[in-house]
């Protein structure tokens, strides 16, 4: 699919808990032009009444600001994302973060097409 450096990883579901996830796929591959494709595939087990919560999440510690193509320029989620408009955005990733008084994700851009 892409020339350049591959790194595949397979795992299985070896938690000690009753309730079996399934079998997780991933594929990243880092291209000669900076790129980054991650191409991942999630094998749910069928007995599974409600669909787990899956997510990626990917740092680099030499980036001061980040630079997208998405939906923004503020984070914006499926339910309120009609406020944002495709364009490309750079943003400081430090402040780009918001303060809330509980945990939770922030910094969402729907529909990312580059980063």
């Amino acid at each position: 699919k892409y020339e350049g450096i591959t790194l595949a990883e397979k795992l299985e579901d070896s938690s000690t808990s009753s309730v079996k996830l399934g079998k997780w796929e991933q594929q990243v591959t880092m291209v000669g032009n900076g790129s980054v494709h991650v191409e991942i595939t999630l094998d749910l087990e069928e007995s599974l009444r409600d669909l787990p919560r899956v997510g990626l999440q990917f740092t680099s510690p030499c980036m001061g600001k980040a630079c997208f193509f998405a939906n923004g320029p503020h984070e914006n989620y499926s339910d309120r994302r009609y406020s944002a408009h495709a364009g490309v955005y750079e943003v400081d990733t430090p402040s780009s973060l918001d303060t809330y008084v509980v945990p939770q994700e922030q910094g969402n851009r729907t529909e990312l097409r580059w980063l």
